[in-house]
């Protein structure tokens, strides 16, 4: 968090003659920032040795549109604002589902949903509440009607997987009405994800950590993707329902499900990759291609760390944009990682093989703690110098726990998952340290068969993930570098 000190001044009017006052239009403001960076007591000092006189200012005459009282590089900006926003690529998106009550509403697992469902129909308000521990209620969620909706579907059994954190899916009960078992469904949007096979982008307008996406062929929920801000939801295909009415911005389709890109954006491809756009799945990428090349190439472009870097301002502030190339070669190399990047991130590709788990025990999560490989936790030899300087230095072992030749991850005294690069382990997505976090989250927790090679594939994927952010960057690279061409 921070804090922003702001000093504004207005000035009078500009005499009728002045050069802005006769091309009829304001002048723009002149803005004078400084940024203080450190403790508070450093802070706390600089402020009383300086004044608005004696600070060294960066000026600058903020640009449209945004008008942001930082200056940006012009032109990455240029190249930013002439990029498609996902917001306008997909018709339709919108917030993740939002429970108001987690502990009641999501579970690890389908039984424990079940359960929940089960005293919601047994149980009167007051157990309900009791058992549960629930408080007062809000304006979204209440006992009273989460146990209308479950009773007004007795006859149904609405249980789905929903993506809650990144790599972990988890367990609900969704009706899809609004303020019952689920307080935010966004039921108009996740039906799209419920009704068949699909795909779903998920990310943030803007965030406060770096930057993160993740694709989903379940519903999400609204921190799905970013820890501290509300994550928007691109499903790629919309369904039919019947009473819809015809959006002229769509693809046109003459039935069945339709891709959720907007016209003008499936044109933009087209006629800068001279290739013919098919309405469902994925083309030949030779003459055709289709929403889900589309989907592909853009999910690679949002892990390149090259557009991550080159963009990060602009990320921060604003949903992800998407640069079209005119490389027909370039795209086709693209939808190829994009689709493994995808694969890997639904767990379709990843292997457990890589990641063992050997050692016998209760599978118990009592605790969570890395251990680097040996290797990296040897001094260096004497007149031997450091790596590099700048490598923050390994975190001591703690006692009982064995450095192996590869890292590891204790979940207890004894067991181990082994082979877990410290990249891995470290690796984040909007904010959540992945490998820790899924781990953390379980706690007291006995890991079945299916947790632990849930787990053993997440963190194949994380690392595969690494390989692939590295080869899109090449690609690039190698067709031209940034600006796309």
């Amino acid at each position: 968090m921070g804090v922003a000190i702001v000093l504004m001044v207005k000035l009078p009017a500009r005499p009728a003659g002045s050069r802005a006052a006769s091309r009829g239009r304001k002048p723009l403001a002149t803005v004078h920032r400084t940024d203080l960076w450190g403790l508070r007591k450093h802070k706390y000092d600089w402020l009383n040795h300086h004044n608005a006189t004696n600070t060294e200012w960066t000026v600058f005459v903020p640009d449209p549109p945004d008008f942001f009282f930082h200056p940006r590089n012009a032109q990455h900006e240029q190249e930013w604002n002439e990029a498609w926003s996902i917001r306008r690529a997909f018709v339709l998106s919108g917030n993740g589902v939002k429970t108001e009550r987690d502990h009641v509403s999501i579970h690890f697992t389908r039984k424990e949903v079940e359960q929940v469902i089960a005293d919601f129909r047994r149980l009167d308000e007051r157990e309900i509440r009791w058992k549960y521990g629930l408080g007062k209620d809000s304006r979204d969620w209440s006992v009273a009607r989460a146990k209308a909706d479950v009773t007004a579907h007795s006859a149904s059994k609405p249980f789905s997987a929903i993506l809650y954190r990144p790599f972990d899916v988890r367990h609900t009960w969704y009706s899809g009405a609004a303020k019952g078992f689920i307080g935010t469904p966004a039921a108009a949007l996740m039906r799209h994800l419920l009704a068949g096979e699909n795909l779903g982008l998920v990310t943030t307008r803007q965030t406060k950590e770096e930057f993160g996406v993740l694709a989903t062929t379940v519903i999400a929920g609204h921190k799905s993707c970013a820890a501290y801000d509300i994550n928007t939801v691109f499903p790629l295909y919309l369904y039919p329902d019947g009473e819809e009415a015809a959006q002229a911005e769509l693809v046109p389709v003459e039935n069945g499900r339709r891709p959720n890109l907007a016209a003008a954006f499936v044109a933009a491809f087209a006629s800068r990759l001279k290739l013919k756009f098919v309405p469902d799945g994925r083309g030949d990428l030779k003459k055709t291609f289709g929403p889900e090349d589309v989907f592909h190439y853009l999910y690679a472009i949002f892990h390149a760390p090259g557009y991550r870097g080159r963009y990060a301002a602009f990320l921060k502030l604003d949903f992800p944009r998407v640069p079209v190339t005119s490389q027909p070669a370039l795209f086709r190399k693209l939808c190829a990682r994009g689709a493994r990047l995808v694969g890997l991130h639904t767990l379709k590709l990843a292997s457990e093989e890589d990641v063992a788990f050997d050692v016998p025990g209760p599978n118990v999560v009592e605790h969570v703690v890395y251990v680097p490989p040996r290797a990296a936790m040897a001094s260096p030899r004497r007149g031997q110098k450091p790596a590099s300087s700048e490598a923050p230095a390994p975190p001591p072992v703690p006692r009982g726990y064995e450095a192996g030749p590869a890292g590891r991850v204790y979940i207890n005294r004894a067991q181990f998952f082994d082979g877990v690069a410290p990249v891995v382990w470290q690796f984040h997505i909007g904010g959540y340290q992945v490998a820790q976090k899924w781990l953390k989250d379980r706690l007291g927790r006995t890991l079945t068969h299916d947790d632990i090679q849930h787990y053993q594939r997440t963190l194949a994927a994380l690392a595969e993930t690494r390989v692939e952010m590295a080869h899109i960057d090449s690609l690039i690279n190698d067709h031209g570098g940034w600006p796309l061409q």
